[in-house]
């Protein structure tokens, strides 16, 4: 009887009993998603590595319950993550190889191999502040140099080309790499990850192939990549990486002018300062357009230039004292939505009391459609200010479930990505 069965784990869940690892096996996918939980959650961890096994296999799925069955798939990825052996960075990446791990956690776990050495202090799937120590470099190296030879010239080429990189694994020779940034049907992120590639293998200050990819990305269609080379360039030819950022038409994509506000403040030169100068100057005269006045003083504000930290000092002087939102005036425009999404499910923390489209939690309000019902300044008055106004419904929470102001304690501008995506949520 599978209710004797749920009985009997919830007992061993209570009792932390770490033969509840046998439910992993249990023909009920509902009883192997709980005897995760336990595990995982709470946890039991005599029987993590019990857990951790079943990455790299087919788990169990419900169709009717997607969700649950995914959190199967979150701790598994996690437990092997917190395990941090060679045999765990395997497991996950035979997970991101295996065609019959749903798509979403493939990509996931991708991003878990790309963390595997060097894990976020918050963990992955509780959020809750568990920080690890940092992992040698070869325990990955059997992973990626088993599975990512699998996943080229598929649909998560890629995130895998990225993961390699960062380990300086990649499994393709300068040529291909080259091949993959001048073919515009690749798409931005193999492109994208390819030129890094490149750029990671070239030694410093050494003529190569990086060269050559630069060349190619600044001629692309593709925006990123464009600004991906100028970040090359800033770091390998500033003079070439100025003329090429001050040769930006007024008309190219925002988030192309933002990145190269960015690369101009990487430079370090009296060039791009004068630069600097000029876009804050347009900024104080009203000039500069909105979704670019926060990376002008984003960039301002990392450079250590007399001449820079009077104007910004002249900035922060005419801002509205008496208006707590004053100087969150300037992240309502120019933010990411995907970027934002990230936010929503990293730092900002906020799958913890709001869910979208059914993930999440049922502490706070819905966030479904709040972009049709909320304009941006209204979005970022409940993020920076959240208890000014109370949603209906959640009058009589209390205040051990007050919403923390977790829009004054984000980036800037993460904070005008995750706007960017509230708003987009109708």
């Amino acid at each position: 009887s599978s209710a004797v069965r749920l009985g009997v784990l919830l007992a061993m869940r209570r009792t932390r009993e770490p033969r509840i690892a046998r439910f992993l096996a249990d023909p009920q996918p509902a009883l192997v998603v709980e005897a995760a939980r336990a595990i995982h959650d709470l946890p039991i961890v005599e029987a993590r590595e019990e857990l951790a096994a079943l990455g790299g296999r087919a788990l169990p799925y419900r169709d009717e319950d997607p969700q649950t069955s995914l959190a199967l798939h979150r701790r598994v990825l996690n437990a092997n993550l917190r395990l941090g052996t060679p045999q765990a960075a395997l497991r996950i990446a035979a997970h991101a190889a295996s065609p019959d791990t749903p798509s979403t956690m493939r990509r996931e776990a991708l991003v878990a191999l790309a963390r595997f050495t060097r894990p976020p202090p918050r963990d992955a799937v509780l959020g809750l502040w568990m920080p690890h120590d940092e992992r040698d470099e070869t325990s990955v190296h059997a992973a990626i140099d088993t599975y990512v030879p699998r996943l080229l010239g598929g649909p998560f080429e890629g995130a895998a080309i990225e993961v390699a990189a960062a380990y300086g694994r990649v499994p393709l020779d300068d040529e291909a790499l080259l091949a993959r940034i001048a073919k515009e049907e690749a798409g931005s992120r193999i492109r994208r990850a390819s030129l890094r590639a490149l750029d990671e293998r070239s030694p410093s200050g050494r003529a190569g192939s990086w060269q050559r990819a630069v060349d190619q990305a600044l001629e692309s269609d593709d925006e990123r990549l464009r600004a991906d080379a100028r970040d090359i360039l800033a770091r390998r030819d500033s003079a070439r990486a100025f003329a090429s950022v001050t040769a930006i038409p007024e008309d190219a994509p925002t988030r192309e002018r933002q990145r190269a506000i960015a690369t101009l403040a990487s430079l370090e030169t009296p060039a791009a300062d004068a630069s600097l100068l000029d876009l804050l100057d347009r900024l104080s005269r009203g000039v500069l357009p909105p979704a670019l006045q926060l990376d002008a003083l984003e960039a301002a504000r990392r450079r250590d230039v007399p001449a820079l930290r009077a104007v910004l000092a002249d900035y922060e002087a005419g801002l509205d004292p008496a208006d707590p939102l004053a100087s969150y005036q300037i992240t309502l425009d120019g933010g990411d939505s995907d970027r934002g999404a990230a936010v929503f499910n990293g730092n900002g923390d906020c799958k913890r009391c709001h869910a979208v489209a059914g993930e999440g939690s049922e502490v706070g309000p819905d966030l479904d459609g709040i972009g049709a019902r909320l304009g941006p300044a209204e979005i970022l008055e409940a993020v920076v200010l959240p208890n000014a106004t109370i949603a209906a419904g959640f009058e009589s929470q209390g205040e051990e479930s007050a919403m923390p102001a977790i829009g004054a304690e984000l980036p800037p501008a993460e904070l005008r990505d995750l706007i960017a995506y509230l708003a987009s949520l109708r």
